[in-house]
């Protein structure tokens, strides 16, 4: 009918068995008339067959996103931890090394005050932050410090040492004492 009805032919749907299946399955068929010898020739395809090839399509698919996920999930998570690897070398030669640098520095030259020492050296400034910037006051304080040590070892003042030091702490604590508890 379709096929006599146009003669560019036209598409059928039926239903139709399929070998080694139970039941009558939809078919979409195209159809056109061969004039010359008065035959009509189709081809068609099953829904079913359809269905199925959409499916397997589908699961492929999915299969290939989920592969991308996974590779762009390890991908992000390689170039983070390289990221924060940098971060952290950079962070320790700007930041990290420089202030336990300044901090030795510091300690020692405490030291030389407290007399624990009895010389120092000037820290080491490779930077022009802040930490240089203290660094080079600190400087500034080692070489005052040293010049007035040296000014009192030659007019004859003996620097403290710690146990004077501590002993003449005490006394002073002891004399304070005494003078707070005068009036009882």
């Amino acid at each position: 009918k379709t096929a006599n009805a146009n003669k560019e032919g036209g598409v059928v749907n039926y239903y139709w068995t399929i070998p080694d299946k139970k039941g009558d399955f939809k078919k979409i068929s195209y159809v056109k008339k061969f004039e010359p010898w008065d035959l009509i020739v189709g081809t068609g395809v099953y829904v079913v067959d359809i269905d199925d090839q959409m499916h397997n399509m589908k699961k492929e698919v999915d299969e290939t996103i989920n592969k991308e996920i996974i590779i762009s999930i390890i991908t992000i998570a390689v170039i983070i931890i390289l990221m924060s690897l940098l971060a952290i070398f950079v962070m320790n030669s700007v930041i990290i090394k420089p202030l336990n640098k300044f901090q030795d520095g510091l300690l020692h030259f405490f030291k030389y005050v407290n007399k624990e020492e009895k010389d120092i050296k000037a820290l080491e400034i490779t930077s022009n932050d802040e930490i240089g910037t203290m660094a080079s006051l600190i400087n500034d304080n080692i070489i005052k410090t040293k010049a007035i040590y040296n000014i009192d070892e030659r007019l004859g003042f003996p620097i403290f040492n710690r146990m004077r030091w501590e002993s003449f702490r005490e006394n002073q604590r002891m004399r304070l004492f005494y003078e707070e508890m005068k009036p009882f």
